[in-house]
Order: structure tokens, then sequence, then C-alpha cells
């Protein structure tokens, strides 16, 4: 299967709506919940597709105010601001959050995405992640979802980024497979070094 950004806006938007007519199948976002706990907290969310991540973080014991949604902008959205006023949204993209921190001097625990990292341009790709990372604190992480079997991030990308990628979960929704990986940053001095050659 491909991982599409049309699947997985698809999917999100339509499985989780906030309100009293949720779905029974809460497989995704129980997903995301067994990764992401209140000790993360404050919490940063990227896309629109993924308010439904944010809910349930939020109803998991992460208070509102300590929930950051960046996206460029969707009803759904809305829908989570006025369930939860006090919860940070963020009316611009992922590459924003250094000229935005939405939550100040203080750094998040963990960053979720259901960002199509695989068919951005690898420009777009590197400074979304550079971003992402400057508002991570130090043993903080960056959980990516994804449909596709494999690493949503090419290995030299990874190497360039000094990140490393593991999958930490797995489930089905609605017949479709999804892989969460979490991406850390290494310590500075592991970054490959260039030879010189001598």
């Amino acid at each position: 299967m491909t991982d599409t950004p049309e699947l997985l806006r698809r999917w999100l938007s339509n499985a989780h709506p906030i309100g009293p007519a949720v779905r029974s199948d809460w497989a995704l976002s129980d997903m995301i919940a067994r990764q992401v706990t209140p000790a993360d907290a404050p919490v940063i969310v990227l896309g629109a597709s993924a308010v439904s991540f944010a809910h349930t973080l939020i109803r998991n014991g992460i208070p509102p105010a300590r929930v950051a949604l960046a996206e460029h902008g969707s009803e759904l959205s809305a829908t989570l601001q006025e369930k939860y006023p006090e919860a940070r949204i963020l009316w611009s993209n992922a590459i924003a959050l250094g000229a935005t921190p939405p939550f100040g001097q203080e750094r998040a625990g963990a960053v979720v995405s259901v960002l199509p990292l695989r068919h951005l341009p690898v420009g777009e790709a590197l400074v979304t992640l550079n971003a992402a990372f400057g508002q991570i604190r130090e043993g903080g992480a960056f959980y990516q979802v994804t449909t596709a079997p494999g690493c949503p991030l090419q290995s030299h990308l990874l190497d360039w980024l000094r990140l490393d990628a593991c999958q930490v979960d797995a489930t089905d929704a609605d017949d479709v497979p999804f892989t969460l990986y979490r991406l850390t940053r290494r310590p500075l001095t592991n970054r490959p070094r260039l030879l010189s050659g001598r």
C-alpha cells in the first residue's frame, strides 16, 4: 500500500469526529496514546487530519492548554478549539514553528505528525523536521504515522538530520494498516564525519 496524503486525510478526518457520535474503532488514536502520555506534555500535533489525535491526548489526561495543533486551518481544528478553548491552534504549517513557538521558551516532549513526509520535496521535508525538532526538548521524540511499509524517511536524510528512527507500534483501522515511527535526534558528536583523506 502506498502512503498517500489523501488516504491519511480521508481516514483521520472521518474516523473520529469530536462530539457524541464517535466511532467505536479507536485503534489508531489509541496507538498514539500508548506512546504519548501526560509526562510528554506539552505536545505539538502537525496536520489538520491529526485533530483526532489532539482530542485523544486531551481525553487521556494532557491538559488542553498543553496541546498545540499546527495546520493551515480546517473545520475540524475550529471544532477542537470550540470544545477546548485552552488548546493552542496555530494557523500555519510546521515550518513556521520556529517563528511562532507554541509554548514560548518551553519545548515539547513529543510532536505527533500525519504530514506526508514521503511526498514532500526533500528540501521541504528537511526544513519541516528541523523546525519540529527545534521545538522538541532533549529526550523528546517526533512520532510519524504512515501507511506504507518501511521508514517514512530515507536513511541518508536521517543521517543528514542526525535522526534515528524505529517502528514503535502498528495497527489496522478500517482494514487500513497503519505504522507509527519514533524519530529521535542523535547527540551532535554522533553525526557522521567527513574524512579529510589524510
